[in-house]
């Protein structure tokens, strides 16, 4: 019997950069899937379910536990069978993608990276990340920065934890003049729904690359820098007097009203009332 496949949510439609993501109710039943063009992690959501997978001469049988993750890596084919339903999270990290991670990383032959198949895998940091891919896609989408912040992440662990042979050096970060134009961007575009393809183009160089050496330059994420930027000049907006809360949020970028309020807690440590209370005292 054929594993059937319903899907829950998927960034076919988020513009998201370098990979894809999806969520899906399968069936019980057998999956053949024909060697990738990618590379896939299978995250395993929902009650354990015996069953087998078969990966380029891998072979378990096994109960999988919610957490569990199969990777099939690029050029290999996979088959499931699974003995009863589940929810699953799928994840393709496109070629280009971890080649130019691994590169930013200062891998040997960064072009040639590959990987063992990694079947029933427990490893809390890609369970992390995945899970935060599906909250993403649970909530429809949210920015593409903080997405592609997450597939990045994914593709440097790999790399770093299971890929072979790699080489101590680092590049360097952005040049003067290209990090002046990456943040003059974003102070910009702060209201913007603001993409790593965006800030790269402004860049010169891949996504991949600015999302590395952009953090080598300021010791922040893209995602944790356009975040302060945005606390930053709702402060300024927000010490003037009559300047509604909801429409600060909106000027300064953020979603709505209590979206703000979480980053400026997470930054600065207050809320905006909190704020307001303190500078009109």
């Amino acid at each position: 019997m054929q594993m059937q496949f319903s899907i829950i949510a998927s960034s076919a439609s988020l513009n998201w950069g370098g990979f894809e993501a999806a969520l899906y109710n399968i069936s019980a039943g057998i999956s053949e899937r024909p060697a990738n063009a990618s590379h896939a992690m299978v995250l395993h959501l929902s009650a354990p379910v015996e069953g087998t997978c078969r990966c380029e001469g891998h072979f378990v049988q096994r109960l999988i536990q919610p957490g569990d993750i199969d990777f099939v890596p690029l050029g290999h084919a996979a088959t499931w069978h699974d003995r009863g339903p589940g929810r699953v999270a799928r994840v393709n990290l496109s070629p280009e993608l971890v080649s130019q991670t691994a590169s930013s990383m200062g891998c040997r032959n960064a072009s040639g990276i590959s990987f063992p198949a990694l079947l029933s895998l427990s490893d809390p940091v890609l369970q992390h990340l995945m899970l935060a891919l599906v909250a993403e896609l649970e909530g429809g989408g949210g920015e593409p920065l903080f997405a592609e912040s997450c597939a990045t992440a994914l593709a440097a662990h790999l790399v770093r934890r299971y890929a072979g042979e790699r080489s101590n050096e680092r590049a360097p970060g952005l040049s003067r003049r290209q990090l002046a134009r990456v943040v003059d961007y974003i102070d910009a575009n702060l209201t913007t729904r603001l993409s790593y393809a965006d800030l790269a183009a402004v860049a010169g160089i891949s996504p991949s690359h600015l999302k590395a050496l952009f953090k080598r330059s300021l010791g922040v994420s893209v995602h944790q820098y356009v975040i302060r930027r945005r606390v930053d000049f709702a402060v300024r907006l927000l010490s003037q007097r009559g300047a509604r809360v909801c429409d600060v949020a909106q000027q300064a970028g953020f979603s709505d009203q209590s979206h703000m309020a979480r980053f400026m807690r997470r930054v600065i440590g207050t809320t905006p009332s909190a704020l307001r209370r303190d500078l009109y005292r």
